[in-house]
Parts: structure tokens; sequence; C-alpha cells
């Protein structure tokens, strides 16, 4: 087994043993993440749309993955890969980003990718815009090589992961949700604000859902859960160009960087 940490994150007492636990709980568990928050995230206000995006956003949709036993991508700031399955699939390749790439290949081969909440680690993240361009474009390029990973695994698994690839494409690709939901209002066109508003709803309560079952009610408020998809569409808009260029990178073959920040 291999347990990576990330220089910058802190894990809490008792988080390897929680992680390991995850991990050894499924046989075709190739790899399984802990609950990753910000630790810098009150110095700029930056960071604090990052604090909402990893302790709402992330947690209750890796929480509602973990279920089906397909988390896409891991928060590689302090995961465990079971060492049999990563000599198995030969390792990590050249990949920018392992922790998307990884997930999609061990997918593509019949394996399980999982999510520990209760296991809680804090990180470093960005806290000025440049940094965070600079993340956020290395993150998305990391997509296209996960996807392109797919294909190469075998044609089932790359048609499989054609909808989520295409999904996250469309959302990098076209303006963001903050620009579309002005234009609408502007044009009066109510139907999809409607349903945009009950897409805040079921928001709301699948992250009250996660923050239920995971006893992490001591750190929100009905208002700051109110306040995380309003800071998720704000950061959407932030990092659009940045997904853009991610993107073109990966299809220019551009030369890779790996320190972003």
């Amino acid at each position: 087994m291999y347990v990576v940490v990330d220089s910058d994150t802190y894990v809490e007492p008792h988080g390897i043993y929680e992680l390991v636990t995850k991990l050894w709980s499924d046989e075709k568990y190739a790899a399984v993440c802990g609950y990753i928050t910000p630790e810098n995230h009150k110095k700029s206000f930056i960071g604090k749309l990052q604090h909402y995006e990893h302790v709402s956003f992330y947690g209750a949709i890796r929480a509602a993955q973990d279920k089906l036993g397909c988390v896409p991508v891991l928060a590689g700031a302090f995961v465990a890969h079971r060492a049999s399955v990563v000599k198995q699939l030969g390792g990590w390749s050249e990949w920018l980003v392992e922790d998307i790439a990884w997930c999609w290949k061990a997918l593509s081969n019949g394996y399980r990718t999982g999510y520990a909440p209760k296991v809680k680690a804090t990180t470093q993240c960005p806290t000025d815009t440049k940094g965070l361009f600079n993340q956020r474009r290395r993150w998305s390029r990391g997509r296209v090589e996960a996807y392109t990973e797919a294909w190469k695994t075998h044609w089932i698994a790359g048609l499989f992961a054609s909808p989520w690839f295409l999904l996250t494409a469309t959302q990098y690709i076209f303006p963001s949700s903050i620009i579309l939901f002005g234009f609408m209002v502007t044009m009066g066109i109510w139907i999809p604000i409607v349903i945009g508003f009950l897409n805040i709803i079921v928001y709301f309560l699948l992250v009250r859902s996660f923050i239920k079952d995971f006893d992490l009610s001591s750190d929100f408020s009905n208002l700051q859960v109110l306040k995380s998809p309003v800071y998720s569409a704000l950061l959407e808009f932030i990092t659009w160009l940045p997904n853009l260029l991610g993107y073109s990178d990966e299809v220019l073959g551009k030369k890779k960087g790996w320190l972003t920040r």
C-alpha cells in the first residue's frame, strides 16, 4: 500500500489508520482519499471561494459517488493506493494530474475508488488569482489526460468515460453559469431560471445530508450552506479561462510544467 501526503498537508490524528481501513474494506478498491479542506482560506477571498468548494461541493459529491464505488477525482493531497493494483496497472505515468488520470485508469480496469469523509486533513490552497489560474489550468489539462487514458485501456472504457468528460468540457468551453444566468434574466427566459433555482435546492439538500451523515454540523450554518452554490458559481466564472487554456494545452501537446504554485 502507498499513502501519498502532500508536503503542505496536515493529517489529523488516526487519519492514516482510518484511510487504510476504508481501503481494505473492499478488495476492489484501488485508491481512497480523505476529506481535504484548505487551511489558509481566510487569507483572501480567492481562498474563501475554494474553502466552500472543498467543504461543500467536493465533499457532498464525493460522498454520493462513493456509494457507487466510483469517485472520478480523488484528492491527491492525501490518498491511499493499493500497491498490487499500482503494480498491475503499471504505476504512474507522465501525467500532469495523477489523481485524475489514475482514477480513470483504475475505474476503466474494473476497480473502485472511494472517499472517507471522516478522515480529515488540511492543505494549502492558492491565495491569489495567479496561483489559482495556474492550478486550474493544470487540473483542466489533467482531465484530458484522464480521458485519453480511458480510451487507451479499452474502447468501452472510453465510451463510458465520455459523458463525464463531455459534461465537464461543456462547463469549461461555454460561458460560465453566472454569465448565462444574467443573459436569461435580461432576455426574460424564466423557465431555465426556475430550473436553476431547483438545482440550488437539490444542491442545498445534498450538502445538508452530507453534513448530517458525517457529523459536520459544527462547521456549518444553514447560511453557509446557502452560500456554497453562489460561491461555486463565482469560482466557475473566475476559472473559466484557465480551464479552457488547460484543454488547449493538452490538445496542442504543449510542454508540461508540474509546479504551479
